[in-house]
């Protein structure tokens, strides 16, 4: 893989571990407890929706492009310890140190229940969900194989989204207008649309993309502003609703795609040695941040908070402060191992 597409990859990766820390920051306050009334509510639905549709998306989709040509092999099933190392050695600092915070049990029994539940870390979900992934990488790549052409791959992508993505549209508030089984396969969905991007856009993005690129970050804003425009109209106190769904929906697919075709092939930007550094340490970084979290919203609620439309004065510090302790602590982590 040359250094440009390198880069354009960093420059996605970095983008899906900020989105995630950023967009943790609804799940840490009131936003969607408190009646949707004000500008600043209606600024923080569209911030909400733009990290919510595009942070998981971006890094399955991530998996896909980088893996798709990943073959069966006792190499690929060993290289998982990588990421189990990370998540147990991390679930044991957290535990620690929130336990040294009152915040935990101080016990042995809680931390391993915990640990072996996902639950130690409260974001650790995904690396639960990626694990069931990751041991199937090698099959689902079989599967593409045997898509030899576009049409077949995108018959086969069409039918994943019809079972898993579309029903998360379609059914909900009472309706249930298509079968939903399926709608777990929507993270397959999402490695798979990476893995056509590499079987078939490897070189410039394909013409009804870039003929109206211009245009792309206009969808981009209305996509992310319908949730604020029907949850601010509907009726006065009103909490905000996620009419169009959440990352499993059509409009994240929509969105993480123009994002992923926009930035895949990007050459180089300033401040190309911050990104690529948020890419390298982007895993330890995501099960960092829950311990921040957990640390930092609590003191600022209690040292600042009055309510939630102060959201222009502490969204940027608090996110910007959980992004610098996990990357910190992410760094630290590698160089310690090292030595």
């Amino acid at each position: 893989m040359t250094k440009q597409r390198q880069f354009g990859l960093d420059l996605i990766r970095a983008l899906a571990i900020t989105s995630v820390i950023f967009g943790h920051f609804f799940l840490n306050t009131d936003f969607t407890k408190v009646p949707f009334n004000t500008g600043s509510l209606f600024v923080q639905g569209i911030v909400y929706s733009f990290f919510t549709y595009i942070g998981v998306p971006l890094f399955l989709m991530l998996s896909g492009f980088l893996n798709v040509y990943k073959e069966l092999s006792i190499g690929h099933f060993k290289s998982i310890k990588r990421i189990l190392f990370s998540y147990l050695l991390i679930s044991v600092i957290t535990w620690f140190i929130l336990a040294f915070n009152g915040m935990e049990a101080w016990s042995i029994r809680h931390l391993v229940g915990a640990t072996f539940r996902f639950s130690m870390i409260g974001y650790a979900w995904y690396i639960e969900m990626y694990i069931g992934l990751f041991l199937l990488i090698p099959f689902l790549n079989m599967i593409f194989a045997e898509c030899t052409n576009k049409k077949t791959f995108l018959l086969f992508l069409a039918i994943l989204f019809s079972i898993s993505i579309l029903p998360e549209f379609t059914n909900r508030y009472g309706f249930h207008f298509l079968p939903d089984y399926w709608t777990a396969l929507s993270m397959v969905f999402y490695y798979s649309l990476g893995g056509y991007i590499r079987y078939f856009h490897p070189k410039p993005p394909p013409l009804w993309f870039s003929r109206y690129q211009s245009c792309w970050f206009f969808v981009v804003l209305l996509l992310c502003s319908v949730n604020s425009i029907f949850s601010f109209i509907i009726k006065e106190e009103h909490k905000f609703v996620s009419i169009l769904g959440g990352l499993s929906s059509p409009a994240a697919v929509l969105l993480t795609t123009i994002l992923f075709l926009s930035l895949y092939q990007v050459k180089h930007i300033w401040g190309g040695m911050i990104i690529t550094g948020l890419a390298v340490y982007s895993l330890d970084m995501y099960l960092f941040s829950y311990l921040f979290d957990r640390l930092l919203y609590p003191y600022a609620k209690q040292l600042w908070w009055i309510n939630q439309s102060q959201f222009f004065l502490y969204y940027l510090p608090i996110t910007e402060s959980v992004l610098l302790f996990s990357f910190s602590a992410a760094w630290l982590k590698k160089k310690i191992f090292r030595i």
